[in-house]
């Protein structure tokens, strides 16, 4: 990568262009780095039980993984001659008129918390609470190195020391 200037010029210009994405769709801002496209690929992989049971197998795992890929491939491509609805969405799933509407409940209920609550960003009590639903932290959370030394002071005297309880 450090001489690709020189070995390949071309792709370096590509990479220089902000061209080093994934489009898997028609739908505007929605690449992703490549990393993350291989991760896609893997996760279509697995989802299909792919990966069970070869990983001990060498010539089994080398026909998954030249297999794969194309098979998923071709799935996708079935996809589009069929006119499937995740082939021919044009716009984001997060776009949709629900996930829009649970958003902007979930703003409205957010902003009457914070109106009728105290402002958090103000807070100066002892207690550590949930904003949201008022529940106030247990302080064994916040004791919890503490609490947890004394059992296991406990439990080594009970049942180790004294033997009074079975293991």
């Amino acid at each position: 990568m450090t001489a690709l200037q020189t070995t390949d010029p071309d792709i370096h210009q590509e990479f220089i262009d902000g061209n080093f994405v994934v489009n898997k769709n028609k739908i505007p801002f929605c690449a992703i780095g490549v990393d993350h496209a291989l991760e896609h690929i893997n996760c279509i992989m697995k989802i299909t039980g792919g990966l069970v049971g070869i990983t001990q197998n060498a010539s089994a795992r080398e026909r998954f993984f030249l297999t794969a890929p194309e098979l998923s491939r071709l799935a996708e491509e079935a996809h589009v001659i069929s006119a499937s609805p995740t082939a021919t969405c044009k716009e984001h799933h997060d776009l949709s008129l629900a996930v829009w509407a649970r958003q902007e409940k979930n703003i409205a209920q957010l902003k009457s918390v914070l109106q009728s609550a105290i402002n958090p960003m103000k807070y100066d009590g002892e207690d550590l609470s949930n904003i949201i639903t008022k529940v106030v932290m247990q302080i064994d959370v916040c004791n919890q190195d503490d609490i947890g030394q004394q059992k296991y002071i406990k439990f080594v005297e009970e049942r180790i020391n004294r033997n009074e309880v079975s293991i």
